[in-house]
């Protein structure tokens, strides 16, 4: 009996040491959020292997007052895409932007509680540009590898692209309207999460 019991106790502990490590390697991925404080919005960078793509895990305070904004520079107007959310019980949230530049397909996907497509109305112009410089362009990418925090009330720029000083002129050759005042005057591309 005492052998079975003692076998039995062997088996347990090893069965707990897996999952610790299969836990462990979850938390790696996916973020650890249970020591964070509630009342703040939590923010993790996914890292990825694909320049053209940014991805993110977050949490949002227990509300329902929040939305994102994705906004861009289409032809003669901005685009925007607003949706709210929050909610009463803590839900970890995705969000990705995914640049999709070749020749046939020009757009940028944003993706997250809804998902939405938005194709370049200067088409394969601008995403020629793009691609040809994308490793020139200026990003802020918000987050890092580990699970920050950030009041409320703050709005989180997720994303930004800007077409740098040195590629203005190069950019005014090439295009012409509110989309050269938009790249002269702030970001191309913007992603912000807010408190309305």
């Amino acid at each position: 009996m005492l052998i079975v019991a003692f076998g039995y106790t062997l088996y347990v502990q090893t069965q707990i040491a897996e999952l610790e490590r299969e836990q462990a390697v979850l938390l790696e991925e996916l973020g650890d959020f249970r020591n964070t404080d509630v009342n703040k919005i939590r923010l993790l960078k996914i890292e990825t292997d694909d320049p053209y793509r940014f991805k993110w895990r977050y949490v949002l305070p227990c509300t329902r007052d929040f939305k994102d904004l994705f906004e861009f520079e289409i032809s003669s107007s901005v685009t925007h895409h607003c949706r709210g959310y929050g909610g009463d019980e803590v839900v970890i949230r995705s969000a990705a932007i995914f640049f999709e530049l070749d020749r046939e397909i020009s757009a940028v996907h944003l993706t997250g509680s809804n998902t939405a497509k938005h194709s370049f109305s200067k088409g394969n112009k601008l995403a020629g540009f793009l691609r040809k410089h994308w490793h020139e362009l200026k990003f802020k990418v918000a987050g890092k590898k580990h699970v920050t925090e950030h009041p409320a009330d703050q709005a989180i720029e997720l994303f930004a692209l800007w077409v740098p000083p040195k590629l203005i002129k190069q950019f005014e050759d090439e295009f012409s309207g509110p989309i050269v005042d938009q790249v002269k005057s702030g970001p191309l591309f913007k992603y912000t999460i807010y408190r309305r």
